[in-house]
């Protein structure tokens, strides 16, 4: 037996018939009896010792190396010796710049960035958020990108209080998966803070993206929804009756398709005669688009009065979301249930039930600003040509009169509660 410390190794003496004599050391570092054969005993001892002085040490892997490996192992410590480095970080370093870069590529990228003597300038993330959203800003963003920029990077910097250039990729997957939130908004945060990084990058504040390295989030789409050409209607009259400004929201979400965002970029002007105008400054996929307004349409906005300037929409996000939920609130009087208001359900209608009526996903997603694939998967067979019949049939009822609506001004603009959303009876 060999002992060090508290481990011991045993050693048999083996006499095979018609062989020489032979020395087996018993090796349980891999959790599993391992007999190795040794023809001298000395070399059978040595063998021993190491096995229990690695497992003493508790390096069971280390110990379960055989031959060759050894001595390789010693020469790798030998090398990393003068760096001060542990082989398992300098193992993953190795691992990621080839995944990045391609083995024979590894020390041309290092004798390169050594050549240029290049060193990130220090920046704080907090700092570099509020640069960032400074540069977003003077170059024309819109107020709903930069409180999205300014919610997203305030909670990232929150949690790395430190410089820009020693937050590492292993970090920045950790955060988006310790994030509560489900895949599309997780995905949406990879995004912006790929995107914050790389102006790091351009400002030489960093070398490299960290998270160009975190794991794509594949977002988990869960069922569309949608109103029912009831439900449409009664969100319409409650708008109507309870609070107009909200009325041209939900037409042109619903009856022509325009996201959110675009609809809080919209003005007056850009309806025309027979179609929306959607530009590039205003299109979430910065390409100018035409929207056709169809009969449904044109029917409620008739209804508006419109001013001569100004936006659809003349508050702010916060105020369209607490309107939309207010107004579907109101939908509950007269002893029915109220309507639900469900994310994005007024975009997701038009593509479902104006793809029921006329059945060309090129000619949706042209309309919508998205893609046909897109329309296919999501929106098909989602209602019947029933029920897109009786959506495109909505109209105002007659009693219905000409509903003013208030022109926008320095002081709508900056407001932050609902108390100054124009209600006209």
């Amino acid at each position: 037996m060999v002992r060090v410390g508290a481990v011991t190794v045993k050693i048999y003496r083996v006499r095979p018939a018609g062989k020489p004599e032979a020395f087996q050391v018993a090796d349980f570092s891999t959790g599993r009896r391992r007999l190795r054969e040794f023809a001298d005993e000395n070399e059978a001892r040595g063998e021993a010792a190491r096995i229990a002085t690695l497992l003493g040490q508790g390096q069971v892997k280390a110990a379960s190396l055989i031959g060759g490996e050894v001595e390789s192992y010693g020469r790798a410590m030998a090398l990393l010796g003068p760096s001060g480095v542990s082989l398992e970080v300098a193992v993953d370093t190795f691992a990621e710049a080839f995944r990045i870069l391609g083995g024979n590529r590894v020390l041309e990228a290092a004798r390169g960035l050594a050549t240029k003597a290049v060193a990130p300038a220090p920046q704080g993330v907090g700092q570099g958020v509020a640069d960032f959203i400074a540069s977003r800003k003077a170059r024309g963003a819109s107020a709903y990108y930069l409180s999205d920029l300014h919610y997203k990077l305030a909670r990232f910097s929150r949690a790395f209080v430190c410089r820009m250039d020693e937050i590492q990729t292993r970090d920045v997957q950790k955060w988006i998966e310790g994030l509560k939130l489900g895949s599309q908004t997780q995905k949406a945060f990879r995004t912006v803070l790929h995107t914050f990084f790389e102006f790091g990058i351009s400002r030489g504040h960093v070398l490299s993206n960290p998270v160009k390295g975190t794991e794509d989030i594949q977002v988990r789409r869960g069922t569309i929804g949608i109103f029912s050409p009831d439900e449409m209607a009664r969100l319409l009259e409650a708008a109507r009756a309870t609070n107009p400004a909200v009325l041209p929201v939900l037409i042109l979400g619903g009856f022509c398709g325009l996201r959110t965002a675009e609809i809080e970029r919209l003005e007056w002007q850009d309806i025309r005669e027979s179609h929306v105008v959607v530009g590039a400054h205003q299109s979430k996929t910065s390409l100018r688009r035409i929207v056709p307004i169809l009969d449904a349409a044109r029917a409620w906005l008739a209804i508006c009065r419109r001013p001569v300037a100004g936006r659809i929409w003349p508050f702010n996000s916060a105020h369209m979301i607490y309107a939309r939920q207010v107004v579907a609130e109101e939908t509950g009087r007269a002893g029915l249930p109220a309507v639900p208001w469900r994310h994005n359900a007024l975009r997701h209608s038009f593509a479902s039930y104006r793809f029921a009526e006329i059945m060309d996903a090129g000619r949706v997603s042209g309309e919508m600003g998205n893609s046909a694939r897109v329309v296919l998967q999501y929106y098909r067979e989602i209602v019947s040509p029933e029920d897109a019949k009786r959506f495109w049939s909505l109209r105002p009822s007659k009693d219905f009169s000409t509903i003013p609506f208030a022109a926008q001004n320095a002081e709508t603009e900056g407001a932050t509660t609902c108390s100054k959303v124009p209600v006209v009876a």
